[in-house]
């Protein structure tokens, strides 16, 4: 009977192999901070909204 666990182990090994991977582990970095939105691209998101849904055709009734 073939082990499924070590021929799936040994075909990700042979993977890895053949596009260069190393076995290190992969770096860490911390990322940026977020900058903090603007209330006037709040206000103008918001007013975007607006006027999509009123733009929106109710729906027909059937």
């Amino acid at each position: 009977m073939v082990d499924l666990m070590a021929a799936l182990q040994q075909s990700v090994q042979n993977a890895k192999a053949a596009r260069g991977e190393n076995a290190a582990p992969a770096e860490v970095h911390d990322l940026p901070s977020a900058r903090k939105s603007s209330k006037k691209a709040v206000k103008r998101a918001a007013g975007t909204m607006k006027k999509a849904a009123a733009k929106r055709k109710p729906p027909h009734s059937a």
